[in-house]
């Protein structure tokens, strides 16, 4: 799998940016793990998270080198951060991070096309008798809005949603 930009193919494909695959991964992992689904609904949501943890590998396969690229060394060729931790913010030399925005901006626009329906909203919310999901006090379930956030490159929109 290589990020490029694509062109509109007509079918069921779901078009992705790059810079979206971390959010998307995040959240599809986060639901799987504390949502019980119907089966329909969670092999759906499991096969998106398969390919979408494969895109973002492929994303920071790209993104990790770039920051290899730009950012400030020490003296045994290791990248350095501004508070000093293995995975803390990468620092940078005078107008090189500007050099690492610009490239990082065009990798993380880029669009991957994936050979998957979009998921609809009920999916979500709707068991496959149209009953809601409830927790454990017969409530419809919840979610965190930063959550659904990361679905939102995969759910399909309708002109009733929203």
């Amino acid at each position: 799998m290589e990020l490029h930009h694509t062109n509109i193919r007509q079918g069921g494909n779901v078009k992705i940016f790059a810079g979206d695959l971390k959010g998307l991964s995040d959240a599809l992992g986060e639901i799987v793990k504390t949502i019980p689904l119907e089966l329909d609904a969670a092999h759906k949501l499991i096969l998106i998270a398969d390919k979408a943890v494969r895109g973002f590998q492929v994303f920071e396969g790209q993104r990790i080198p770039l920051l290899n690229k730009y950012c400030k060394k020490d003296k045994d060729g290791k990248t350095v951060t501004t508070n000093g931790e293995p995975d803390g913010p990468a620092d940078f030399e005078e107008g090189d991070e500007a050099k690492f925005s610009k490239k990082y901006a065009e990798l993380a626009s880029k669009e991957i096309e994936f050979d998957f329906e979009p998921i609809s909203f009920d999916l979500l919310k709707l068991r496959a008798d149209g009953d809601p999901y409830l927790d454990d006090d017969g409530k419809p379930i919840r979610i965190l809005p930063q959550l659904l956030g990361g679905l939102l490159p995969i759910i399909k929109t309708t002109s009733g949603d929203g």
